[in-house]
Order: C-alpha cells, then sequence, then structure tokens
C-alpha cells in the first residue's frame, strides 16, 4: 500500500521522475495509462527492498499530452495519467493513477539598448493587449448545448472553439484524434485548418469576429477503442495590425493552392509576410464512446422490425 501523501513529481529538462513511497517493499507495476504494453512506459518492480520507487520517463515518450500555456505564464505543459498497480497482471482495488504534469516556464528575454539625443524629454506609448483564454469543448444539442463526456457512434455532436476577446482572431488548425495508446492517430484538419476527411470532421464555420468556430459532426470510435482524444492547434492574431487577413478563416476550397514544400512561392510569400501571432495547444475533454445499439428499443421510428425463422418439416 502506498503511504498517505501525495508522490513527488521532478521535472527535468529531458526526463520526469515520479517518486512513490510504500509501506511495504513494492512489488507490482507502473506504467502510463494505455501504454502498458509499451516496454519504455511500464516497469515491473518483482523484486525491491525499498519502500520508495523511483519511476522516470523521457520527456515526449508515452504519448504525453503537450500543451502550449500563453498568458503571464508561458511556456509548455507536459501531462500523463500514470498508474501504480500491486499486481503484475490485473489492475486491483489497491491500486492507483495519477495525473502527473510539468510546467516548463518560457524566460522572457529583455533586450536594452540606450541612445541620448538633447534633452527633450519623452513619453512612452505603450499598448498592452492581454492574451485570450481559448477553450475546446465538445457539445450536445447546439454550439450553447452541455458538454458531452460519453456518446454513441452517429451520435450528432458540436466540436467549439473559443477565445474570449474581441481584439484577436483564431485559426484552428492541424487537428487530429487518438486512443491515447499512440498506436492510433489519425489528422482531422491540416496546417491551412482545412478538413482532410468530411467524413470525419467537415469544413469549419466561424464567426464574424473570427474568434469563435464550430463543426457538427456524428460520433465515430477506433475499433475496440472506447476512448477519444481531440487536441488542435490555434493559432491567435492581432486584428488591428491586421495579422489576421488572409489567414482566418481559411480557404478550404478543393483547388486551393497548399503549402507544401514544392509550392516555393506559397513558402517564400509566407516568410515575407510577418504576422503578428501566438500559437497554443487545445485538448477537448475525454470522449467515451458506445458501439451502436442493437436493441430494438432504438429502433428509429417509422422502421420496420423484421424477423426471420428457419421453418423444417419432415415429410
Amino acid at each position: 500500500m502506498l503511504n498517505a501523501g501525495v508522490p513527488k513529481v521532478a521535472c527535468e529538462d529531458d526526463e520526469v521522475t515520479i517518486v512513490f513511497e510504500t509501506k511495504q517493499p513494492f512489488t507490482g507495476r507502473i506504467f502510463v495509462k494505455g501504454m502498458s504494453n509499451k516496454s519504455e512506459c511500464s516497469t515491473t518492480y518483482r523484486s525491491n527492498a525499498v519502500n520508495s520507487v523511483h519511476y522516470r520517463l523521457r520527456n515526449g515518450q508515452c504519448n504525453m499530452l503537450r500543451q502550449r500555456r500563453v498568458g503571464p505564464q508561458r511556456g509548455v505543459e507536459h501531462s500523463m495519467t500514470v498508474v501504480v498497480s500491486f499486481h503484475g497482471t490485473f489492475i486491483t482495488k489497491t491500486d492507483k493513477a495519477y495525473r502527473c504534469t510539468c510546467f516548463f516556464m518560457e524566460a522572457d528575454n529583455v533586450v536594452k539598448s540606450g541612445i541620448e539625443v538633447g534633452s527633450l524629454a519623452t513619453t512612452d506609448l505603450i499598448d498592452t493587449a492581454r492574451i485570450p483564454s481559448c477553450s475546446y469543448r465538445i457539445k450536445q444539442n447546439s454550439i450553447n448545448g452541455p458538454g458531452v463526456r460519453s456518446a454513441e457512434v452517429g451520435d450528432r455532436v458540436y466540436h467549439v472553439w473559443q477565445c474570449d476577446s474581441d481584439l484577436f482572431g483564431m485559426l484552428v488548425h492541424s487537428c487530429f484524434v487518438d486512443d491515447e495508446s499512440g498506436e492510433n492517430k489519425y489528422t482531422l484538419l491540416d496546417e491551412d485548418g482545412c478538413a482532410i476527411d468530411e467524413l470525419l470532421i467537415a469544413e469549419l464555420t466561424y464567426n464574424d469576429l473570427n474568434n469563435e468556430a464550430f463543426v457538427d459532426s456524428n460520433v465515430f470510435k477506433f475499433a475496440d477503442k472506447p476512448e477519444l482524444y481531440f487536441q488542435c492547434s490555434i493559432t491567435l492574431c492581432s486584428k488591428s495590425d491586421g495579422s489576421c487577413v488572409g489567414l482566418t478563416p481559411p480557404r478550404c476550397d478543393k483547388n486551393r493552392p497548399r503549402r507544401t514544400k514544392t509550392n516555393k512561392t506559397l513558402v517564400q510569400t509566407s516568410k515575407k509576410s510577418k504576422r503578428h501571432t501566438t500559437d497554443l495547444d487545445l485538448s477537448s475533454d475525454k470522449l467515451l464512446v458506445f458501439d451502436i445499439s442493437d436493441d430494438f428499443e432504438r429502433t428509429p421510428k417509422g422502421s420496420k422490425n423484421i424477423c426471420f425463422w428457419n421453418f423444417f418439416q419432415q415429410f
């Protein structure tokens, strides 16, 4: 059993160390949730003589969730769920799961230079705009409906991205969905914010202020995997200096030119245009998806239940 108290987490530049204290020498297994079959993400302790266990993970391994944060505390956040199992094979009631988070704050580099010309008094004009807070949520019924934590394949839901400032526009792009194991990962929106597979996610609709986007979608899932994790990148642009012009909303017609390595003209153009933008990563809440029910009670209205019998008669 674990001792009372919270395990200690040490965040280093290249790895994360989690220290667990136990009442007895620990035997069992520690692994990242959803990655127990990966040797680099799971450690088995068969013979241990001490009451403390040091579990180490390399940064970025084992499908760590990476999010960029903006605002007064700007930086990158790594997070994952670690399971402490006292049985080498099964999950039991004595096991514990911990959500571990490391935040790496970006340093602000201040460059100063000085020059004196005459003795004229100067007045500093400072324009400070707060970086907006943004969210990514999956909702039911409408873009203003309640959040969805579980659904059935085929249910209609709304993916909604929102930022709380009218001074900034946003571009939602580079979206993907995975099952937390890292084995199944599927891109939904490309780097320009355009849909890859409209059967899953269609083109997004932006409001007039370009600080909200949404798309309605029918719920889908990976085969034999009940959990979905959605993550997107958002580029914030300042409206006051024209940084949003040509960036958002995206132009996603099928004949549009794409920014590829072979399209040198567009690459050079994008380098020349200096935009004042900020990038961040957003994740929705985990979505638990159930397979389509075959219960007769869920038969759509207007349809008929048809039953077949095999009839044999002996002559």
